[in-house]
């Protein structure tokens, strides 16, 4: 669960200009361009780490992609359970609806959940677009982060988790939540049947190998590790449950040495033609063929 180093920036004083700017122009022309005026507070030279937003952004602008307004609406149920960026977020929500239009079979599949805003996304738009629930099947910890391995992941991971750099799977006390959390998110809140809900609290080394026989096939894998070897067991476990056409998504491709380069290993091994999709600076996804 890579933090969005957007949140970092203080755009405020870009953002506040532009929109005094908006409020002057006629109304026919203030909707026509104030968005896009405002919108280039978030894309200015100074944005860390390349154009990402916050998942706030909703709130501000539209992006231009498909099902933006719809996406939004999800967005605006999830905000404080999620650290993904906007464009993750609704890049998730077509991701879904793809599947669901395509009456592509298979569960929805988390590792890395944190407090559930994503899943959450998942789950909206299955409740948006389908008259089928689907299953959702959920991988954390729930202790945080496990420690980096320097020698896999780099000394930048190292410094963000401040910690050994063993790799021993003790938490760093980083991204802790609860299955109590996720559940109130998804069932309480979003009203997504609590039969379609599995949480699988624990380690992934030690939950993905019981939990396997039980999912069936992926519609949707999502890969939230972080580090090296969280990333690479959850595509040893899982990658080949996915289903033709069926979505790999990476978190943490472009923020983090280690996640990139177990993805790396993984695919020029198992499908070395798979083409990854922009989705931000850190996110990925491949369409599996």
């Amino acid at each position: 669960m890579a933090v969005s180093t957007a949140r970092a920036v203080d755009r405020r004083s870009t953002r506040g200009p532009l929109r005094m700017l908006a409020g002057m122009l006629p109304a026919p022309l203030r909707r026509r361009l104030g968005a896009r005026l405002i919108r280039l507070a978030w894309d200015y030279p100074g944005a860390e780490l390349g154009k990402c937003a916050p998942a706030t952004a909703f709130r501000t602008f539209r992006k231009g992609y498909d099902l933006e307004d719809a996406a939004c609406e999800a967005i605006s149920q999830v905000i404080g359970s999620t650290q993904l960026s906007y464009e993750r977020l609704v890049t998730l929500y077509q991701q879904v609806v793809y599947l669901e239009r395509n009456q592509l079979p298979g569960a929805l599949v988390e590792c890395g959940v944190w407090r559930g805003g994503a899943a959450a996304m998942m789950a909206l738009a299955n409740l948006a677009e389908a008259s089928e629930r689907r299953m959702l099947h959920l991988f954390d910890s729930f202790q945080g982060m496990p420690e980096p391995n320097l020698a896999h992941d780099g000394e930048q991971a190292l410094r963000w988790a401040g910690r050994r750099g063993d790799g021993s799977l003790v938490s760093t006390g980083v991204n802790v939540a609860s299955p109590e959390d996720v559940k109130s998110l998804i069932i309480d809140r979003i009203g997504y049947p609590a039969s379609s809900v599995v949480v699988h609290q624990g380690w992934f080394q030690d939950t993905l190998p019981v939990a396997r026989p039980q999912i069936g096939p992926i519609a949707l894998l999502r890969v939230d590790g972080d580090w090296y070897e969280s990333t690479l067991v959850v595509l040893d476990y899982l990658f080949d449950l996915v289903i033709p056409r069926g979505v790999v998504v990476f978190d943490d491709y472009g923020a983090f040495e280690g996640c990139r380069r177990a993805t790396d290993e993984f695919l020029a091994r198992r499908a070395p033609h798979a083409y990854l999709h922009y989705i931000d600076y850190t996110g990925r996804y491949l369409i599996k063929s």
